[in-house]
């Protein structure tokens, strides 16, 4: 009613607009601080969705290294059987390759010996003489060993 009045009148018109101007400079400066604050809010929820994001990320690779850790750990225990295993099929084989040449030096023995007895006598006379020349550098370099 006062500005109604005061309106009416027409009195001090420069300072009623002056009132009115800084009225509405405040009522401007809310506007812009409130959509300030309205931004910085919209700003603040998308940075929060996007660590909440990072962070589900973060869970998820966490699961997936504990799970990685279990698998390693189980793989380990295969691997030590797998190197044992190995270890004693690499004895075995090398066992088995000193059973097939002590085999096959008994039968290169066999078939020599028996060649040797079916040889005729013109054959034998230089092989007794020669075993019997290499039978006695055997006896002697023992003898001379042990004595």
């Amino acid at each position: 009613a006062a500005q109604r009045a005061e309106l009416l009148s027409g009195a001090n018109m420069g300072a009623l607009q002056r009132q009115y101007r800084q009225q509405a400079d405040l009522v401007s400066g809310a506007e812009d601080i409130t959509s300030g604050l309205m931004r910085t809010r919209q700003v603040l929820q998308e940075q929060i969705e996007t660590t909440a994001g990072n962070l589900d990320l973060v869970d998820a690779g966490n699961e997936l290294l504990s799970t990685t850790d279990q698998e390693l750990k189980g793989q380990g225990d295969l691997f030590k059987e797998s190197k044992q295993k190995l270890t004693t099929i690499e004895r075995q084989s090398s066992g088995d390759g000193w059973l097939l040449w002590a085999g096959l030096f008994a039968f290169l023995a066999v078939a020599t010996y028996v060649g040797y007895k079916r040889a005729p006598p013109a054959v034998k006379m230089p092989v007794d003489v020669l075993l019997s020349m290499v039978w006695k550098l055997v006896v002697t370099a023992l003898q001379s060993t042990w004595s």
